[in-house]
């Protein structure tokens, strides 16, 4: 081979390299463009930039809780439990009060054992882009389908048994056929009553409880009596005061 052919030789390979190191570049590029738009920060809810800064949802409105058996009072303690031994009530056991605090009332009335349990969570969000408060609603939404509580717009809290404004005549009673389950407005952020009949081994009772949420905090109410001797209404009534005196302590 003379040194004409040589050289040519050696410039068309060199050609040939440089076009397959070029077409492997921008084959780089592209399949680093196509991932990073693929990417996206889906996924990340926390990615809010470009430059990949994750912001962290801001905190909940309550950050402590109130205390639980202080937070009744004993005028509402005396009408719903007229006949108890004592007011005090009796602490959950809990091991952190900032988190979740709860209390107990026994006593009786009409001539049969009643109750009264409340609890209180302050809830926290581990979700970075998911604020507290968000949490919450998550939360009070799962205990809402769990309690099989029909969806939708939340009604005004009319008590079951008490006469309608402007009538004479109680609104439908509870039946021990079926339960009172619904939304209601005007207590808290967002607010629900599972009003059912209970039947346990021992006989059957009547079971009322209100949940409702304020910012961060979710709140349960239960007040039950067996069914012989129990007003339905009464409870309702009774369970309801506790709610809101719940509600007013928590926003002092």
């Amino acid at each position: 081979m003379t040194a004409l052919a040589r050289t040519t030789a050696r410039t068309t390979t060199g050609r040939a390299l440089a076009a397959l190191l070029s077409a492997a570049v921008l084959t780089g590029v592209a399949g680093c463009s196509a991932s990073s738009s693929g990417d996206d920060g889906a996924g990340d809810p926390g990615v809010t930039d470009q430059s990949g800064t994750v912001t962290a949802a801001p905190p909940g409105k309550y950050q402590t809780l109130p205390e639980p058996c202080g937070s009744v009072s004993r005028t509402t303690l005396t009408s719903i439990l007229p006949k108890a031994s004592g007011y005090a009530g009796t602490p959950a056991l809990t091991y952190d009060t900032d988190r979740r605090v709860g209390c107990k009332w026994d006593g009786t009335a009409n001539g049969a054992a009643r109750a009264l349990v409340i609890d209180i969570e302050r809830v926290v969000s581990y979700n970075p882009a998911v604020s507290d408060d968000d949490k919450a609603h998550q939360d009070f939404a799962q205990q809402a389908t769990a309690a099989h509580v029909p969806a939708g717009e939340p009604v005004p809290n009319v008590v079951l048994g008490t006469p309608q404004p402007g009538t004479s005549s109680p609104s439908a009673a509870h039946t021990a056929g079926g339960a009172s389950k619904r939304r209601i407005s005007g207590l808290g952020d967002e607010a629900f009553l599972n009003d059912s009949v209970k039947r346990n081994p021992g006989g059957s009772g009547i079971d009322v409880t209100f949940v409702f949420r304020t910012a961060n905090v979710l709140v349960t109410v239960d007040l039950s009596q067996p069914a012989s001797g129990a007003a339905d209404a009464d409870l309702q009534l009774g369970a309801d005061q506790v709610a809101q005196e719940l509600a007013k302590s928590i926003n002092q």
